[in-house]
């Protein structure tokens, strides 16, 4: 009689512990989960800000960046879409700016993060992230860090480039990037970027004056550090033939 009691006190804790366990390990998944979702907003922020920065040569306008490419920089916007009130579109970047005497760029990222577990009301928790990235001006010395005279003509040059150019909105700066079918960016040309193109999928990403394919837009072959030195410091570069004229 005994022995039958005891199997019926087993399986009584056993109904009213395993529903806990499960509970606690779904909380405990949930959680984890948040905090891979947090984790890809701020990197997405990160590349953002240092976009912003690239950038910041273009002045107030460098404002409308992150509404128009934080989302492109989501690795996982399913995780996000789960787990940010509103998704991606529930993300703001309220008190962001771009700070003129440190030359610092400030992005506020604004989300609220849910949780939604059985049996509990949905909570909800407001967070904000601040990035803070040094803009990239580099408008107040040449190459060999001497001051540029107010009156002096100045060009722009990027990287690795053997012309300079006289606009900073030229086209051949401000490369504009387009998704294509991998195969076909092969078919024209394309071969594979070194830093990213092993990780490639059917669609890629390449620019109209480039050789390479790439398998995300924040691949830095795909980023150009531009710098603004004074004409008589072009050494042997020549005009660019698109703005030079």
């Amino acid at each position: 009689m005994n022995k039958l009691n005891n199997k019926g006190s087993v399986a009584l804790e056993a109904t009213l512990i395993l529903p806990l366990f499960i509970f606690a390990m779904l909380a405990v998944y949930h959680i984890g989960q948040i905090a891979i979702a947090e984790a890809t907003l701020y990197e997405a922020g990160a590349e953002t800000a240092e976009y912003m920065a690239e950038y910041a040569y273009v002045g107030e306008g460098i404002y409308l960046v992150p509404g128009f490419v934080f989302s492109e920089y989501i690795d996982n916007e399913d995780l996000v879409e789960r787990y940010v009130d509103g998704g991606t579109s529930g993300v703001n970047f309220l008190g962001s700016g771009f700070l003129t005497e440190e030359n610092d760029i400030v992005l506020k990222i604004n989300y609220s993060i849910v949780l939604e577990l059985p049996f509990l009301p949905r909570l909800c928790k407001n967070k904000t992230v601040t990035i803070r990235q040094r803009a990239y001006v580099g408008f107040k010395s040449d190459d060999d860090g001497e001051d540029i005279e107010d009156d002096a003509i100045t060009v722009y040059v990027a990287e690795n480039e053997s012309v300079y150019h006289v606009d900073s909105n030229c086209s051949h700066l401000n490369i504009s990037v387009f998704t294509r079918e991998k195969n076909q960016a092969q078919t024209d040309g394309y071969s594979s970027c070194e830093i990213c193109g092993s990780r490639c999928g059917d669609l890629v990403y390449v620019t109209e004056d480039g050789e390479k394919y790439h398998s995300t837009k924040s691949c830095s072959g795909l980023k150009r550090t531009i710098y603004q030195i004074s004409i008589e410091n072009v050494g042997n570069l020549s005009c660019c033939s698109r703005c030079g004229n």
